[in-house]
Parts: C-alpha cells; structure tokens; sequence
C-alpha cells in the first residue's frame, strides 16, 4: 500500500520561484521538516525519499541538499551522508533512487543511481547511510 505524502506550510526559498520546502507528512503524521516539494514513494510502498534543505551557516555558499527516506511500516528517518549544493529528485525505484546535481529535472546534471536503504534482519537500517532518528526537530 502507497503511503499518502503531504507538503504542508510550504512557501518559496532562495526566490527564484521554487524550489518550494515545508513539513512532510505521510500518512497524516508528520515525518521531517525543511523538506523540497518533490517527495515519492517506492514502487512497493515501503519507502518515502525526498530531499532535505538545510543552512549550515548565514551565507548562500552554505547551502546544501540531501538525499533522505523514511520507512513507512519501521517508522525509521535515514539521511543520506553526502550533502550537495543542489540536487533534485528524479525517480524512485523499488531499490534505488535516481537524482540528478541540477536544481531542475531539465537541466543539465549527471545522473545519479543511489541504492534505497537496507534494512537487517531486525529492521533497523545498515550502512551506506546515516542513522538521524525517527522524530524531526521543530
């Protein structure tokens, strides 16, 4: 079953007229926050990517994007490690996410293959990617 994404109190960053970032909800609870308006779900349904923003100082130049997922039935918020200037969503499959270094899917940008999360045999999720938790800060 598809998880049911919502963008709520979205507004406009960086006012260029998008990218647009609010409080991703799944399924009526609320997931993360400083989220981009372009999260999908996996084919299966197991899991929601999205891409996260954050400011690392007071400058533009401190800008930066990452891949993140959450797993619907674990309940469990991983971010990927690398963090990027720009980066945009481009597909989700039941095993990997593709994204592309551009701020728009029709601009130029290499195309990148990142495998989804592997969850152990306890259902907690293994590395390449980096534990956050399971609750975002307000």
């Amino acid at each position: 079953m598809t998880a049911k994404l919502e963008l709520r109190n979205a507004g406009e960053i960086l006012g260029m007229g998008g990218p647009f970032m609010g409080d991703l909800f799944v399924d009526g609870a609320l997931v993360d926050n400083e989220v981009m308006d372009e999260a999908m779900n996996t084919e299966d349904g197991e899991w929601c990517v999205y891409v996260k923003y954050s400011c690392e100082g007071r400058w533009r130049k401190d800008v930066r994007f990452r891949v993140c997922a959450y797993h619907v039935k674990s309940k469990q918020l991983v971010q990927h490690e690398r963090a990027v200037e720009m980066l945009v969503l481009y597909g989700v499959q039941r095993t990997a996410i593709a994204v592309k270094v551009a701020f728009h899917k029709q601009y130029a940008g290499r195309l990148i293959r990142i495998p989804l999360p592997v969850l152990s045999p306890e259902g907690k999720i293994a590395k390449p990617w980096s534990q956050v938790g399971t609750t975002p800060t307000k």
